[in-house]
Formats: C-alpha cells, structure tokens, sequence
C-alpha cells in the first residue's frame, strides 16, 4: 500500500489532500480511495504564511467578530507546505480603513440627526414660550389699561394654573401699561396747569377724544393753576383796596397782570369796603377822644369838685365837639 500526502490552494483556502493506492502482491484487486478533504471556511481575504488572516468583511456571516484572528488549516501547514500569501495584505488594511471611517460616519450621522433633533425641540418650546408670554403680556397691558385702579394678583393667576411664562408676560404688561398710564397721568396734569397758569382768565373746558386717566389728570393740574391764580388774585386785590379805601373815593378798575378778573373784583370790593369802614372808625374814634378831652378840661376848669356835673353838662357839648373834630380831621 503506498500513500501519498500534500496541499492545494482553493478559493484562498488551504485544503489537506490524502491519496492512498492498495495495490495487493496477489493483484487480484486494486483498490483507490477517494481525496480525503480537510474542511475549512472559504471567505475573502488571502492567508499569511501560518494559513491565518484577520477577518475584516461579512466577519458575523462566517461566525467570526470583526477584526478577529483566525486560521483555516489547523494553525500551521503540513510537510511540504508553501507560504502562498505574503504576511500583510495592502486590501485589507484598506477594507479596514473603509470599515472604520464608515462607522465613524455613521455615528456622526446618529449624533448629528439627535443635535438636530434636540434643536427642533428646544424651537417648538421656545415658540410655545414667546407665544405664552406674548399672551400674557398683552392681557396684562389691557387689564391694567382698562382698570386703572384694580389690581390683578399674581397669585390669581396662579390659582387659573398659569404657566410660568405667560405669568412673566402679564407682570411686564402690566407694570408697562401702569408706566405708560403715570406718563400719561403727568403729561395731562401739566397740560392743565399750564393752560390755566397761561390764561387765568380761561374757562374750563375737557380735553376731547382722550382717555379718562387722562381727563381727570388734566383737571387735577387745571384746579391747581385755579387755586394758586386766586390766592395770589385776593392777595393783590387786598392790597390795593386798603390802600385805595383811605386814599381814594373810588374803586381801582385797572387789573393787575396774572389774576383772575372776576375773583380780583369781589376780593377788591371787599378789601376796599374793609379798609374805608376801618378808617371811618378810626376817624370817629379820634373825634370822640378829641371832644371828649375839650368838654372834660372846660368843666374842669368850672367846677373841679363835681365829676357829676362835668358829665352832665358835658352831654350838650359833647356833640358840638365831636362834629367839630370829625370836620376838622376829614379835611386834614
């Protein structure tokens, strides 16, 4: 019997080949076996010289991990085995590379695509928030506009299970439309001042197609005007009736300027009538003490004992007197 063993290279895959001849001394029968073949996997990728590569395509379709090292005739060649590959093969190092860079591509396209996403959402809540607070911004602004003396409590809104942004929104509308109404409020309260200080002698007439915030301010400012304009109109009418009451026998028709003709007049009349009757008074009053000095030293001098009869007698005489002093001190 003679046998005969080598290799062969099929499909980059090292085959074990066993050839056995019986050949009898009798040469009544020959017998010949059939190739034994020694089972190996068949994929892409040439071996080095032990018969071994490391897989880098399709590694989970022929059971192996990815990158990993493997050989396909047991680890090591028979007697006679030849190297038929050299060590490093240029196409899988470039089948890795392709590999690595189209994970790395993947994973940027996963990452980027989760960016996007996350982005698109962060949008979505911020358009919901702005419109939100844009809500509550302008209800705040008309509540506060349209009731100027009530307030509305956060904590109202709070209990309406507002959310955070719309309560945000409706505190700065609301603090914006109270700024606003002060603005307003201070604008017409000197527009009425000034119209009245201008003009003391103008009548009263409303502001039209303004608000009422506005109205009522520009009134307040208009009675003020009013009230300084008479205390200064009385004040300079006074003075000049009691200077005119004594020294003059009619009344002054000349206005001074920055007073309120009509009030000027009435305090004028007043003051004037005043001080003319305080000076008749006084005036009466010295023609008394003047005769009543004349009649007591005249009787006095006629009978000094009596006091009775001084004032008897002086009754007469008394009036004589006083005329003639009330005369004489009206033409001094």
């Amino acid at each position: 019997m003679i046998a005969k063993k080598g290799l062969i290279m099929i499909g980059g895959c090292t085959l074990a080949v066993s050839a056995i001849t019986a050949i009898s001394f009798k040469q009544e029968e020959q017998k010949v076996n059939a190739p034994m073949i020694t089972a190996c996997q068949a994929h892409p990728g040439r071996t080095d010289g032990s018969g071994c590569h490391t897989c880098r395509t399709n590694c989970e379709k022929w059971g192996l991990s990815y990158g990993e090292y493997h050989c396909h005739n047991g680890g090591g060649s028979s007697s006679g085995s030849q190297a038929t590959t050299p060590a490093y093969d240029a196409q899988d190092e470039q089948a890795r590379i392709a590999e690595e860079a189209r994970i790395a591509e993947q994973k940027r396209q996963e990452e980027e695509a989760k960016h996007q996403e996350e982005l698109r959402l962060a949008e979505e809540k911020r358009i919901q928030e702005q419109k939100e607070y844009d809500q509550g911004y302008q209800e705040g602004f008309d509540y506060k506009w349209k009731n100027i003396h009530d307030d509305l409590s956060i904590e109202q809104l709070k209990e309406d299970q507002k959310s955070a942004k719309y309560q945000e929104g409706y505190e700065k509308g609301f603090a914006e439309a109270q700024k606003q109404l002060n603005e307003e409020k201070e604008k017409a309260y000197q527009f009425g001042y000034d119209q009245k200080k201008n003009d003391p002698n103008l009548s009263f007439q409303e502001p039209a197609d303004q608000s009422e915030n506005y109205k009522k301010a520009f009134r307040s400012g208009y009675d003020t005007a009013e009230k300084e304009l008479t205390a200064f109109t009385q004040k300079v009418a006074k003075e000049h009736a009691s200077h005119d009451g004594i020294h003059l026998d009619h009344l002054d028709e000349n206005f001074p300027d920055g007073v309120i003709h009509a009030t000027y007049t009435q305090a004028y009349q007043t003051a004037y009538q005043e001080a003319e009757a305080d000076y008749f008074e006084k005036i009466a009053n010295e023609a008394r003490q003047n005769a009543q000095e004349k009649v007591w030293n005249q009787d006095q001098q006629s009978d000094p004992q009596s006091k009775q009869a001084i004032s008897e007698k002086g009754k007469a005489k008394y009036q004589t007197q006083f005329a003639a002093s009330v005369q004489e001190i009206e033409k001094n």
